[in-house]
């Protein structure tokens, strides 16, 4: 991933040939939308169990205002929401039954404080770090007939990084990767594994505009 950046960011400053200039500083909205995955590939089986669908796409929106320090830096706070369009499954198979468990991700709620740096008129690199607001249900079935379903809602550490790059007048496109920290059930044993908001990281592209 941190190749997939680092080659972005040389090639757009490469092609850094438009006359606008970033607006560094006032009022910002945006969408973004790009694929999202979550640690559970290495999980233990239990008995025969399995893990599946962990990763697929995401979509999020987001309002901020920059504050301009000078002519390389400025800051601010962003607050958004977006949601992931993957449900992860656990499946436990026994003799007599077959039970799933499916994780859904109602919404997330990041609020961050981000710091942006202009490399010239039109390129600049941008961090993010704060907390989010995650929503998340599991839903579980058994072959026998018996369902419920349980809501976990929990603040997490959230941090961002990217690059964004001038394409219009007041209009940027930003390329990132965005983590949500959670619990990381790789290696658990428990088959319970989604009593807890879960971990899940994305590689995002969005577009913003400065009013």
């Amino acid at each position: 991933m941190k190749k997939v950046l680092l080659t972005t960011t040389v090639i757009i400053g490469l092609s850094g040939l438009a006359t606008s200039s970033v607006n560094a500083e006032g009022l910002y909205a945006g969408i973004q939308g790009g694929y999202s995955w979550m640690n559970i590939d290495n999980i233990n089986d239990v008995g025969s169990g399995k893990i599946k669908d962990d990763n697929g796409e995401t979509a999020e929106v987001n309002v901020g205002y920059l504050f301009h320090i000078n002519d390389r830096f400025s800051l601010g706070p962003e607050i958004g929401i977006g949601t992931n369009f993957y449900s992860p499954k656990a499946q436990e198979n026994s003799f007599l039954d077959t039970e799933t468990a499916k994780l859904n991700t109602n919404y997330y709620i990041p609020v961050m404080f981000k710091v942006q740096f202009n490399m010239n008129n039109d390129l600049y690199l941008f961090g993010k770090a704060g907390v989010a607001y995650v929503s998340q249900t599991v839903k579980y079935s058994s072959d026998l007939g018996y369902s419920y379903k349980d809501t976990n809602n929990q603040w997490e550490a959230a941090f961002g990084a990217g690059v964004g790059y001038n394409i219009a007048q007041n209009v940027t496109l930003e390329l990132s990767y965005n983590y949500i920290d959670g619990k990381d059930k790789n290696n658990d044993s428990d088959y319970d594994i989604f009593d807890e908001t879960y971990r899940f990281q994305n590689v995002s592209l969005g577009v913003n505009y400065t009013f």
